[in-house]
C-alpha cells in the first residue's frame, strides 16, 4: 500500500497487505527479501535521509524501525 526508495536507489521497500515489508532489487525487478513483525496490513513505509533506517506503519497500531542492511528490527512503539 505504500512504497519508499534506499538512499541509494538500489531498493525499492513496500508495505504489504499481507504484513509484511518487501525489499525489491531495481536492477533485477526482484523480491530480495521481507520484513516480518507486524500483524496487520502495512499502510507506511519511509526510508531515512541517511538510509540507515527503514520505518514501517501497520494497521495493528505499531510503527517498526528496522535495520535494512542487517535485515532485522532495530524498534518497536506501540500506539
Amino acid at each position: 500500500s505504500s512504497i519508499a526508495i534506499s538512499s541509494d536507489g538500489s531498493r525499492i521497500f513496500s508495505g504489504s497487505y499481507d504484513t509484511t515489508v518487501k525489499a525489491w532489487n531495481v536492477n533485477d525487478c526482484c523480491e530480495e527479501f521481507s520484513l516480518v513483525g507486524h500483524r496487520n496490513a502495512v499502510r507506511v513505509v519511509a526510508m531515512s535521509h541517511s538510509g540507515k533506517y527503514l520505518v514501517s506503519g501497520s494497521s495493528d497500531g505499531t510503527v517498526r524501525m528496522w535495520d535494512p542492511k542487517k535485515l532485522r528490527e532495530y524498534r518497536n512503539f506501540r500506539g
